[in-house]
């Protein structure tokens, strides 16, 4: 389990880097999946993005090992903290999209994920006896 560092050297820390990565991987699992209902008619392409999306999950699960610390159940931190990172990553998508339409709404959308992204260093500390 990675252990998130007070002090970052650097522009980013490898924890914030972790997370950023972790994020992506929820959305594109989530992608390949969506392809694979996409592709229902075409069962071949449908059961090759079956198999993508299996491997995006197993890598998915591997990285967030390092931030998940065994001693809680699944659904307790991994499954949480997926959730939270999609969510978070979801925030960006929206307030990207908002920006020229509504910027109250865009830095709200933007400062919600970095609250988002608060509450998954949060549990992970708790975790490791920090909280």
């Amino acid at each position: 389990m990675l252990k998130k560092k007070k002090e970052t050297t650097g522009d980013v820390s490898l924890y914030s880097d972790l997370i950023s990565l972790i994020e992506e991987l929820c959305c594109v699992e989530k992608h390949a999946q969506n392809n694979i209902k996409h592709n229902e008619e075409n069962k071949e392409r449908a059961e090759k993005w079956v198999v993508i999306a299996d491997d995006l999950r197993k890598l998915r699960f591997k990285w967030q090992g390092l931030l998940d610390n065994k001693k809680y159940s699944y659904e307790e931190l991994h499954c949480t903290t997926k959730h939270l990172l999609t969510a978070s990553k979801n925030f960006l998508e929206v307030g990207n999209k908002l920006f020229d339409v509504n910027k109250e709404y865009s830095r709200e959308a933007f400062t919600d994920r970095i609250k988002m992204l608060d509450i998954v260093i949060d549990m992970n500390e708790l975790n490791t006896g920090g909280g």
